[in-house]
């Protein structure tokens, strides 16, 4: 397991890592923050985060998809993804445990088309008259038209 202290020492090589990276600096708080999230799991847990591995990672991101969307799970991915090539090129790590570890995309429902009945009611519903907006209420062309003339005028100063 790895000290806090070291952990601190790390994460500022990780920040400054992806500073000169030129990620950009959402970035670099969005990913220091969810490594640092990871950290604290693996820590609980009594694991070392420079030893974790991939099954250990994907459980990591089982959890955290049971609470966020899809999004984020996604942006931690890449996140721990960084984070374990940063530890590569600075010899921490000899291997990527994330690599192959993707969120798979939902299989698309089919669409299903308009039926011809369906386009005939739409093709045959009547046209609605325009609907104009005048002094917060709704009117009709006719209606809006001296409201918007008031309007003109009064803007104008008369």
């Amino acid at each position: 397991m790895v000290a806090t202290s070291e952990w601190d020492a790390v994460a500022e090589d990780f920040r400054l890592h992806l500073v000169s990276a030129a990620a950009a600096g959402e970035t670099i708080r969005t990913y220091v923050a969810y490594t640092r999230l990871f950290y604290n799991w693996l820590s609980i847990r009594e694991l070392d985060i420079f030893k974790a591995e991939k099954r250990t990672i994907a459980t990591f991101l089982a959890t955290i998809a049971r609470s966020h969307t899809r999004n984020t799970v996604r942006n931690y991915t890449c996140a721990l993804r960084a984070f374990y090539r940063f530890c590569i090129a600075d010899g921490r790590r000899q291997d990527d445990p994330t690599g192959g570890i993707s969120l798979r995309k939902p299989k698309l429902q089919p669409r299903r088309p308009f039926s011809p009945s369906e386009l005939r009611a739409l093709y045959m519903a009547p046209k609605a008259a325009p609907v104009w907006i005048c002094d917060h209420r709704h009117a009709t062309e006719e209606e809006a038209l001296p409201c918007a003339v008031e309007e003109l005028e009064r803007r104008k100063g008369k």
